[in-house]
């Protein structure tokens, strides 16, 4: 019974408070002949005595002092996110670039696999063969389109970050 009691106790303002929200601000409380406590928004049976209670709206006012800091909390969320969005486009013009410059060292690391005049040299008995220069300047080319895969993977992961 108790159980019971205090279910009741504990689910009525719930539903007080949906059913006040529905159809007006009437709920009944009447204990039954077992001495069970009972809530509801429709009336007790007939010949049952029952008190109806009267359900108010909650206070919802918000003083001005609060308003006024939370219209400031407001405004800095509103700073923070506008800092955000442009960090972010930021970053996305970086990656932009950094692509281009990718994909122009890609095509002169592809396109330098022919030796420059003068990166072959000339062998006693007739052949020839590759300069280092030409080593360091390939050697050069895939460390800089290395460098700027890292660089681009760096600015992807920042990117990840501010989403």
């Amino acid at each position: 019974m108790w159980k019971m009691f205090t279910l009741c106790l504990l689910l009525f303002p719930l539903i007080a408070q949906a059913e006040a929200d529905k159809e007006g601000a009437k709920a009944y409380r009447w204990v039954d002949k077992d001495g069970s406590v009972h809530f509801s928004s429709t009336p007790p049976p007939p010949g049952v005595k029952a008190t109806e209670i009267e359900l108010r709206e909650p206070d919802a006012v918000i003083h001005q002092q609060d308003q006024g800091q939370l219209l400031r909390r407001g405004g800095q969320v509103d700073q923070r996110i506008e800092a955000r969005i442009q960090e972010r486009q930021r970053v996305m013009q970086q990656i932009e670039e950094v692509k281009s410059s990718l994909a122009q060292a890609n095509e002169a690391l592809t396109k330098g696999e022919e030796p420059l005049p003068g990166e072959r040299q000339r062998m006693a008995g007739g052949g020839s063969r590759l300069s280092e220069t030409y080593h360091q300047r390939r050697e050069a080319e895939a460390k800089r389109v290395g460098q700027l895969q890292q660089q681009l993977d760096e600015l992807y992961e920042q990117l990840n970050q501010l989403r």
